[in-house]
């Protein structure tokens, strides 16, 4: 919502020379590559969907005014890391 709110946050975000999120695909292929993670999406989408996540969690978290979003962030790390179910 803020991205439509502020332009210019949409233009740093999709700014392809953003050097943070390059260097997370980059990792992201490497491991892809060594086969430690799954190459059914792109790097670039894996990053995107773990960044977007992990945003996302943390404004809902404070938009309902739940007080403590690092418990809420450990049940995503447990998705990812196939902890959550069992």
């Amino acid at each position: 919502m803020e991205i439509r709110r502020h332009p210019e946050l949409a233009d740093l975000l999709l700014d392809r020379q953003n050097s943070i999120l390059q260097l997370l695909a980059r990792a992201f292929d490497a491991a892809q590559q060594r086969g430690k993670i799954t190459d059914r999406a792109s790097p670039e989408d894996q990053v995107i969907a773990i960044l977007g996540a992990a945003v996302g969690i943390s404004l809902f978290s404070t938009g309902v005014g739940h007080s403590n979003v690092l418990d809420s962030m450990q049940v995503f790390i447990d998705i990812i890391e196939a902890r959550l179910f069992l």
